[in-house]
């Protein structure tokens, strides 16, 4: 069975394509749903790195990856949102 090809990529992706990630993207971030979750989980990464125990590098190595992970999804959808509006102005002159 062949493989299906990955869809994500944003050089890939038309003008068009470009566009309807941005308002999706948008809506995502702009939702108070997600914007708890996301401030939530900061919190509660940040508190754990601060009530780590001195000797205990492990979870605040876990606790980086966490809020990196967290901060690179962020970073993915304003690309998305960033793409979309150039894309959008370009298309509209």
């Amino acid at each position: 069975m062949p493989k299906k090809k990955k869809k994500g990529s944003l050089e890939r992706a038309t003008v068009e394509e470009r566009i309807l990630k941005a308002n999706a993207a948008r809506s995502v971030l702009e939702d108070p749903v997600i914007q708890e979750a996301f401030e939530n989980l900061e919190e509660h990464y940040n508190e754990k790195w601060v009530n780590s125990e001195v000797e205990d590098s492990i979870t605040r190595e876990r606790v980086f990856l966490s809020l990196r992970a967290l901060s690179d999804l962020k970073t993915e959808l304003e690309s998305m949102i960033n793409s979309g509006d150039v894309n959008l102005i370009a298309r509209n002159g």
